[in-house]
């Protein structure tokens, strides 16, 4: 027997080798590529959450310290979930909008310490829908009143 015949197939079982390798390669890489994206799109829900969050907080201080001169009602309403206006708010809401008021707290910037004032906390809540995920997101806050 010759070199030639004792080597006959070795070709069809190395390309079938490197095929089933590279496949495997591309499978990784395809849900390496794909839990990427997932990640990317849980951020941007989840920013879109925490910036309505951030408008609930400002439309309530908004409501609290008016620019006329009385200080607002301190209540748990939430501004109403139509945001067909605004398009980065778009599939998001408000699921908790609360305020909670302090009275006589002894302001420590003051000169003496002695001054007496309200201090209120004000937390935000907002969930995002992507239709596959909800993102959510908290914010809180603390104000006083400045005498």
């Amino acid at each position: 027997m010759t070199l030639r015949f004792k080597q006959r197939g070795s070709l069809l079982i190395t390309s079938l080798f490197v095929a089933i390798v590279l496949l495997a390669i591309g499978l990784a890489l395809t849900r390496v590529i794909e839990g990427g994206a997932q990640a990317n799109a849980v951020e941007y829900y989840g920013s879109k959450a925490f910036l309505t969050a951030q408008s609930g907080i400002e439309w309530k201080l908004q409501k609290l310290f008016p620019l006329d001169n009385s200080n607002g009602p301190c209540d748990n309403s939430v501004p109403p979930n139509d945001f067909t206006n605004a398009k980065y708010m778009e599939n998001c809401q408000f699921i908790e909008l609360s305020c909670r008021s302090i009275d006589d707290v002894s302001d420590a910037n003051s000169i003496g310490g002695s001054a007496l004032v309200t201090v209120y906390r004000i937390t935000s809540t907002a969930s995002c829908d992507s239709g596959q995920w909800t993102t959510q997101r908290s914010i809180n806050v603390e104000a006083k009143t400045l005498n």
